[in-house]
């Protein structure tokens, strides 16, 4: 074996001379970490695996100092910032992990508490947040951490966020932890917002963060920043169709004796789904069930285009769709909508009021 390959590969000998009861500790009896705990960790952990933490694919300002004993009375609990912004709602993982630790003691193997150093030799916590709560509710007086040199809130909070992100597997990636770390930073003036790029800065942001959100979701965090870079809603996103039927109640798009609104997305099978759904159980008195079409979250990159095709032209689309089903399986008889009609789509795009008025139903002939 070559010099280059043992240099790299400390590791594996040290994980095959030390025993299992080495390898962890037990939080449970002790309430403070040792130095030797803190060797064994480093000796064990493979820096070169690690290159968004330690290495050239760390975000912008992050870099490590060392790896040592810190106590918890020098964390900064309570900081305003990193409590609020990182992550939206605990870790629905706690209780788990909490039962792990307990059982199994607090692993070495592991990477640890990340913390950022501040200038009054405080400490505010990047990632592991959740592991700390758990090792002060068992008494723990000290942990070990992986120390960063102070940097700006906006570098920190990139780091953070998608320590948590990262981790995850991919589709499980926490929404609305990223969406609240994008719209921090534009709050910071970290996006430029006169930018003629606005839309590939704040993509860029994301991709920062994780790589593991779903387009539509990506859709939607570009088009709310850009609601909050011009101070105003210029585009309405209604993911899954939340907030579809609420718009039809602003407006006065309202249920009456007659007559009943659903709001419906642009895929044809759903809403002849929902139109199939309707017709058991429907009061004898509705005369008519107004089927509204919302375009979900919009395309970031097209917003005008992709509304115009999809809503404004989902009357056409469907249309044709019919006449497909009819000379599928009805040689060719008109399929009639009586009771249950297309009546119009939510107009979504403000650039676009001119034509199409935000707060009126575009109405299908």
């Amino acid at each position: 074996m070559n010099t280059n390959t043992l240099q790299n590969t400390p590791n594996v000998f040290a994980l095959v001379s030390l025993g299992s009861d080495e390898l962890s500790v037990n939080v449970t009896k002790t309430k403070s970490f040792t130095q030797t705990h803190v060797d064994t960790l480093v000796s064990l952990r493979v820096i070169a695996a690690h290159p968004r933490i330690y290495g050239n694919l760390a975000p912008k300002g992050i870099k490590h100092e060392t790896t040592r004993l810190i106590n918890i009375a020098d964390i900064v609990s309570n900081n305003v910032y990193f409590s609020q912004a990182v992550r939206v709602t605990r870790n629905p993982a706690m209780q788990n992990l909490q039962e792990d630790i307990k059982a199994n003691g607090f692993s070495l193997t592991e990477l640890p508490i990340m913390v950022m150093r501040l200038s009054n030799g405080k400490f505010i916590v990047l990632e592991g947040r959740t592991r700390l709560e758990i090792l002060i509710g068992l008494g723990m007086t000290n942990i070990i951490a992986d120390v960063f040199e102070e940097t700006t809130d906006a570098n920190a909070l990139r780091f953070a966020v998608s320590q948590n992100a990262q981790k995850k597997p991919y589709g499980e990636a926490s929404f609305k932890d990223v969406y609240k770390a994008v719209m921090s930073l534009i709050r910071m003036n970290e996006v430029d917002k006169k930018s003629i790029y606005f839309e590939d800065l704040v993509f860029q942001e994301v991709m920062k963060i994780t790589t593991k959100l779903k387009p539509g979701q990506i859709n939607q965090i570009v088009n709310d920043a850009k609601n909050l870079a011009a101070g105003e809603n210029s585009i309405i996103s209604f993911p899954q169709g939340m907030g579809a039927k609420d718009w039809l109640t602003k407006h006065n798009y309202v249920d009456t004796r007659g007559i009943k609104y659903i709001a419906v997305g642009t895929f044809e099978d759903k809403v002849i789904r929902s139109m199939i759904r309707q017709i058991p159980d429907m009061d004898q008195d509705i005369k008519e069930v107004r089927l509204v079409i919302h375009g979900g979250t919009l395309n970031a990159n097209d917003p005008e285009g992709d509304w115009t095709k999809r809503c404004k032209g989902f009357d056409e689309t469907f249309k044709n769709t019919l006449k497909d089903i009819s000379k599928v399986f009805f040689g060719g008889v008109p399929l009639k909508l009586d009771r249950i009609k297309l009546y119009g789509a939510i107009p979504m795009v403000k650039s676009l009021e001119h034509q199409y008025p935000m707060g009126e139903l575009y109405l299908f002939n």
